[in-house]
């Protein structure tokens, strides 16, 4: 299972065979008979791929000078429009890294509305502008190995094209602490992300290619004056209007929700209810029926948006499905999540590939204060909150498992916070939840469920993003902003109950639960005993014998997990007593290992 996009290779001079590997890479990369794999331009010095299925949006200009690939969307600009600009952002790239750096480029890039890479390549030079949009919401590698670039949606074009996996102990590690490795870190050595707000640029026969920061969020703290009720009706505002352009993007698109009985959802069905018609909406039940009462929330839900709602029931994830869950995930999503790829295989069977699918991502800013209850006063106690209390894995047992020291993740970890270009601990901690891990966990799952259709969400509308970020934080608490946000979106929406609390968000319990839930984050001793008594499902011992013993036989197969980790450390664990959390995501770099190694030998 593949995820559909580009895949670049920039050298000095392209050897036949380092073409055919390219080819062979994205040949390799169709998921289905609906895919194709197509060479959308090819020199001496560039090669640029794509793989996808036909719905999938892309366009490609064969300009004079130029060749220009965009792909996913940019919602604000009409196919026609969006031609004539691009034209001028191929010119602009002529003109140095300043209109990318504080120039044109960047306030075109700032001033767009979607998830998007564009691609230009100079007919001339051979020289190469990456340009994604401010968030990254379409993640992209990168590896540049003796004079060669190599850019993908994928880590296994780049994987594929080098013909080498070298796991990064530290990348691989930090997936087992925080659940997603940090800043630009992945579980490769050799491949790196490229980070939000930044764009590349390369020209055959640089010393290494340049990175450029177009854009850098800095939280601060909003001293705003208005009342938390007009705030969300101007927040509100900017939701519609993101709304508006989604759907008129692609008319003749079905459109698709993904409801829960959360408030995400919630939000996003709310803003969609006022300018899109026949709604559909759909939930999963799980195999378990554990989520039957998030289930019963999601219809009343759907009944009250008069949508058109259907309600599928999911099998337990088999081992295989497991693995090809970690294939198509590249290890950024716990197979503890494989259950999905059968709901989306259900959606796609029912309405098609011409649709988009909304989902609640991003909406964890609308209803969550992110700031610590207790102010920081140095790193350790951001490392405390971070690093240490909700760990997955336990920072030592990570150390010894990969043969590195433990200070060295903490080194790692330290680097990567003071990287932030924020003064202020308290306000690091927010970026690192509302920003790093929002983009490196939320977005490219949403991103990797584009294998079989479209997806969006009008949280992740940068003019949204920005809006949500300017909030004071203490509007949040207590359900305050979302409570008036939904009722600015579609007035009764907010007095249906919120399945986690199984009461409404306008009443008092809902008030008292989340100050409740703050003191506990803020005390690492009563968080532990907290955790495992709300939520014994994930922080209790679990016990999956067959899952365990299928990790035991990948372990054992793989050379790679044998070379990379402490066998005996990992038999250790996987014979010990861990919650669900840990043995998902053991499970979960244990797959990725053996897919990936498998994958190359093929």
């Amino acid at each position: 299972m593949q995820l559909p996009g580009l895949s670049l290779l920039v050298s000095p001079k392209i050897r036949d065979t380092e073409l055919a590997a390219c080819r062979k890479a994205i040949a390799g990369m169709c998921h289905d008979a609906d895919y194709l794999a197509e060479t959308i331009y090819n020199s001496n010095s560039a090669f640029l791929g794509f793989t996808a299925y036909p719905e999938y949006p892309r366009s490609v200009l064969d300009l004079t000078n130029h060749i220009v690939l965009v792909e996913g969307a940019i919602y604000d600009l009409a196919e026609r429009d969006l031609n004539s600009e691009l034209e001028l952002v191929a010119r602009w790239c002529d003109d140095g890294d300043s209109e990318i750096d504080d120039g044109r480029i960047s306030r075109w890039l700032m001033e767009r509305d979607g998830p998007f890479v564009i691609v230009v390549i100079s007919k001339r030079t051979g020289e190469v502008a990456i340009l994604p949009d401010a968030l990254s919401q379409l993640p992209l590698f990168h590896c540049f190995e003796k004079g060669q670039l190599m850019v993908g949606r994928e880590h296994k074009f780049i994987v594929s094209v080098t013909g080498r996996l070298l796991i990064d102990p530290i990348g691989a590690a930090e997936q087992l602490i925080y659940g997603f490795p940090l800043h630009s870190r992945t579980h490769n050595a050799n491949i790196s992300r490229l980070l939000p707000g930044t764009a590349l640029r390369f020209k055959p026969g640089d010393n290494a290619p340049r990175i450029l920061t177009y854009w850098q969020w800095r939280m601060a703290r909003s001293q705003a004056s208005t009342p938390v009720a007009e705030t969300a009706g101007k927040l509100a505002d900017r939701f519609r209007e993101a709304t508006t352009r989604r759907v008129e993007w692609r008319k003749g698109d079905k459109t698709v929700v993904g409801l829960s009985g959360g408030m995400d959802s919630r939000c996003v069905l709310a803003g969609l209810a006022a300018v899109a018609d026949n709604i559909h909406t759909v939930t999963s039940l799980d195999f378990d029926e554990a989520n039957r009462y998030d289930v019963t929330v999601a219809a009343e839900v759907a009944e009250f948006m008069r949508t058109n709602h259907i309600t599928f029931k999911v099998h337990n994830p088999t081992i295989d499905r497991m693995l090809e869950f970690s294939l198509a995930k590249d290890g950024i999503n716990s197979i503890a999540m494989a259950g999905s790829l059968e709901l989306y295989e259900i959606v796609r069977e029912k309405f098609g590939r011409r649709l988009t699918y909304y989902t609640g991502d991003g909406g964890e800013a609308v209803k969550t204060s992110r700031l610590p209850e207790q102010a920081f006063s140095n790193i350790n106690d951001m490392l405390n909150l971070t690093m240490i209390a909700p760990r997955i894995l336990d920072i030592d047992i990570c150390a010894e498992l990969f043969g590195i020291a433990p200070a060295d993740l903490y080194t790692a970890s330290i680097e990567t916070f003071d990287s932030f270009p924020e003064e202020d601990y308290d306000l690091k901690f927010a970026r690192f939840m509302l920003l790093d891990r929002e983009n490196r966990y939320f977005m490219e799952g949403q991103d990797r469920n584009r294998i079989g259709f479209w997806t969006a969400s009008q949280f992740y509308s940068l003019p949204v993003f920005l809006t949500l970020m300017n909030i004071p934080d203490h509007y949040k608490k207590r359900f305050g902003l979302i409570k008036c946000f939904l009722a600015a979106l579609k007035p009764g929406s907010e007095k249906i109950k919120y399945a986690d609390l199984k009461v409404p968000i306008t009443s008092v319990w809902a008030r008292i639960v989340p100050q409740m839930r703050l003191w506990m984050s803020s005390k690492p001793v009563i968080r532990k005993i907290g955790r495992r008594l709300l939520v014994r499902g994930a922080y209790g011992t679990y016990k999956d014998e067959q899952l365990v013993d299928a990790l035991v036989r990948l372990a054992s197969e793989s050379q790679l997990v044998n070379e990379q980790l402490n066998s005996s450390v990992l038999t250790k664990l996987l014979a010990g007593r861990l919650n669900k959390m840990q043995l998902m995501n053991i499970g979960t770099l244990i797959m990725y290992m053996h897919e990936q190694e498998r994958m190359l030998k093929s």
